[in-house]
């Protein structure tokens, strides 16, 4: 169930994240773009389902296979898989900058961590609350 709550509020950050970043970067007035309703949830749906068919089931191999690291070496492990899983959509869906490349890596690592982050604060607030029901 933690792992469904860190997809939901993982894609919810994320999608406010870049709904503001794209709506910052419009300055031609006679352009027409998406609204940021649209902008939000449409992120928000796509990155609630790779957070919940990429990410949860990644994150129970990852959490089984390096049981006893640090927490310091867990958050890593998620950025670099993340960052790969990244670099392995831009062998699909090439871009032509350099700047578009790091910053969609640099995104991907991230947005690994903040699941990951989410993942250990909905674990620790659950173990929490069956102790207080002891």
């Amino acid at each position: 169930m933690s792992r469904i709550i860190s997809s939901i509020a993982s894609a919810l950050l994320g999608s406010v994240i870049f709904t503001i970043f794209n709506t910052m970067t419009r300055n031609v007035e006679t352009t027409l773009y998406y609204s940021a309703t649209s902008l939000f949830i449409t992120g928000f749906a796509i990155l609630f389902f790779l957070f919940l068919f990429i990410a949860t089931p990644l994150s129970f191999f990852l959490e089984k296979k390096f049981k006893n690291y640090s927490f310091l070496t867990k958050t890593l492990l998620y950025f670099a898989t993340w960052t790969s899983l990244g670099a392995l959509f831009l062998l699909f869906n090439p871009s032509n900058s350099m700047e578009g490349i790091l910053k969609f890596l640099l995104i991907s690592g991230c947005s690994g961590v903040v699941f990951f982050l989410f993942t250990q604060l909905t674990d620790f607030i659950s173990v929490s609350i069956r102790k207080v029901k002891k």
